[in-house]
């Protein structure tokens, strides 16, 4: 299993109820950066939110944001195996 800190550029996923109502909804963030704090990341939801916040339509440079650990409820990331749903597959 990779470090958090390995994964600096990759998409993981997280759910950070801040981001969204529903705290069961998993956010593609890309990560730029880990901190003893919190992560830095980009996502869409978060570019649309700021811009929305500042009123425009499309900025020059991309927004990332410092995501406080105790904000986030989950993290995902992948490992190369196939997976499946054992309850959709009857197993259990």
């Amino acid at each position: 299993m990779k470090k958090l800190e390995d994964m600096i550029g990759e998409t993981i996923g997280a759910i950070v109820p801040t981001l969204h109502d529903h705290e069961r909804v998993i956010q593609r963030l890309v990560l730029h950066g880990v901190e003893p704090y919190g992560i830095w990341v980009e996502s869409q939801t978060i570019t649309d939110m700021g811009l929305e916040l500042v009123g425009l339509q499309s900025a020059s440079k991309t927004m990332i944001v410092l995501l406080p650990w105790d904000k986030i409820l989950m993290i995902f990331s992948s490992l190369d195996v196939p997976s499946l749903s054992e309850k959709r597959f009857g197993i259990t």
